[in-house]
This record gives structure tokens, C-alpha cells and sequence, in this order.
């Protein structure tokens, strides 16, 4: 299965480099790998119960329980009890957050997209990466839930183009469920890709709200359970020549979504951003 789990990781360029040099990943490595990079909650819980099968007692435990985590959080975020609302956001095809619409249930969401779509014209397909939708869970004070503010304050979920879970968190779960609280996979097992992007590279790259990009890579070595610094062709640094705050425009991102990238797919302008950033780095290396 271990090859089947590989394949989960986005970047072609880093599986490439698994099979070269026959990385060896140990069963908290693949675990790990299913639960943080299959591309949806359904095909997550499938690969996370038949890797429960073959893995050592300990390690099965903990994958069953993931997939019993990731069903009870995408049950919890659906529903609310103390009347919290749902602020629906559809992704525009320049990879920006569009309009916001309020909603009263969860259902009413998967409803208000299908009218946005008979509003607006232009295909989700067009939009960059895999999540096309933004949906954040808000609390609505009903004099008795002084407390449920904290609870609800960062819940969001994003679909993809089927209004499918892409990414699902709802942290009220475990203030209000002390087994779920226990399993949790907050704290999983980070695992060590090998190096395989070189300081300067052109690189592309899914940035931390699923967007596409394409950028520079930064680091000079990558370190264990660390994200790869790029800065995106898009920030202001880049596309201004303006590098006195380059700090402020780089991205971290994790190994698995970033993949080397050609000149040949950038546009004129893009690609002379690049030229001149590279040119840049020679005299003034960042570190």
C-alpha cells in the first residue's frame, strides 16, 4: 500500500525523488501522509480504514480513530444548535475570496451556491486549485452562549467543485467531547521528506488558501518537519522589483505542495519577474 500512499503527495517533482532514492517512510510517516494530503474526507476515511489493516495494533488504533475524527468534525460543523450561521464565499477565477452570503443552515449554503451559479456565468472550473468554496461557521449570541464565541470562532470548511469536503476544522468538537479531545490528530506525526528543490529554483506551488502560484524557492536546506520558504511571483515584492521587504511576501509552504516548474509556463511578464529576482538573489542571498 505504501506506494498507493505516496501517490497522495501533490508534488510530482518530490514522489520522483521518493522513488530515486528509495526513500523509506516508517508507518507513522504513511499515516501521517494519508491523513494531511488525500485530496478528500471520503478518500482519507477509504485509505485511513484499509491501512488500519495491515499497520502494527498501535498504529491501526490510531487510524481508525482519525477517520472516526474526521467524520464527527464534518457531522459537527453541519450543525447548529445555538442558531450559528454560515458566511458562504465563492472563489473568483483570479484565485481571490468574491462576495460573501449569510446563510441559516448548512443546507442553505449548498443551496445558495447553486443560485450564485445561475447569477454569475463564469465556470468554478476556472478557478485555480481544488477548493472553490469558503465556508465559515459564525456564532450568533443568543444571551445564553456567552461562551460558544470561542468555540465557533475559527470553524471553516472548504469545498471543492462538487461541493465536497476539501478541508473541514470545527474546534467545538473537542472543547464538548473529552474522547474526541484525546484523539484529536492535532498532534500527528510529522514526517521527513528528502530534499529535492534547489535555492533560486522556479517553482509552483498550492499557497496556504489552495491557490496556485508560481514562485522562488528560498531555502538553501530542508530541514525535518519544516515548510519550504517561497516567495509567489504575485506578491508585491516580486511583481514591483521592490525587495527592501521581501520578508513580508514569502509564503511557507509544506514540501508536498510545492513542485519544480519551468520558465517555459510563464507569461512574458512573470518570467521577467523571475529573471530579475534571480539576478537580485546573486548579490543579496537571503537567509
Amino acid at each position: 500500500m505504501t506506494d498507493e500512499i505516496i501517490r497522495l503527495l501533490p508534488s510530482k517533482s518530490l514522489r520522483d525523488k521518493i522513488r530515486e532514492t528509495e526513500y523509506a517512510f516508517s508507518e507513522e510517516d504513511l499515516l501521517y501522509i494519508i491523513y494531511a494530503y488525500a485530496p478528500s474526507d471520503e478518500i482519507r476515511t477509504e485509505m485511513l480504514l484499509s491501512f488500519a489493516k495491515t499497520a502494527s495494533p498501535e498504529i491501526a488504533e490510531h487510524a481508525r480513530s482519525f477517520a472516526e475524527w474526521d467524520k464527527a468534525v464534518f457531522d459537527t460543523f453541519r450543525k447548529n444548535p445555538n442558531g450559528e450561521i454560515y458566511e458562504l464565499c465563492v472563489f473568483t477565477p483570479g484565485g481571490f475570496e468574491g462576495n460573501s452570503y449569510y446563510c441559516s443552515s448548512y443546507p442553505a449554503v449548498l443551496e445558495r451556491i447553486d443560485i450564485f451559479h445561475k447569477e454569475y456565468p463564469y465556470k468554478i472550473s476556472q478557478v485555480p486549485g481544488k477548493a472553490k468554496y469558503k465556508i465559515t461557521k459564525l456564532p450568533v449570541f443568543n444571551g445564553r452562549n456567552t461562551d460558544v464565541v470561542y468555540y465557533y470562532s475559527i470553524d471553516l470548511c472548504y469545498l471543492d467543485a462538487d461541493k465536497n469536503p476539501v478541508y473541514v476544522c470545527d474546534d467545538s468538537i473537542i472543547y464538548k467531547n473529552d474522547r474526541y479531545c484525546r484523539i484529536a490528530p492535532h498532534h500527528v506525526h510529522h514526517t521527513h521528506f528528502p530534499c529535492f528543490l534547489g535555492y533560486g529554483d522556479l517553482v509552483k506551488y498550492t499557497d496556504n488558501n489552495f491557490f496556485e502560484r508560481y514562485g522562488v524557492c528560498l531555502q538553501k536546506h530542508q530541514g525535518p518537519d519544516c515548510g519550504i520558504r517561497v516567495l509567489s511571483l504575485d506578491s508585491n515584492c516580486a511583481a514591483f522589483h521592490s525587495y527592501e521587504r521581501l520578508i513580508e511576501d514569502i509564503d511557507l509552504i509544506l514540501p508536498p505542495y510545492v513542485d519544480a516548474a519551468s520558465t517555459d509556463e510563464l507569461d512574458g511578464e512573470k518570467l521577467e519577474d523571475y529573471l530579475k529576482f534571480k539576478e537580485y538573489l546573486k548579490d543579496h542571498p537571503y537567509t
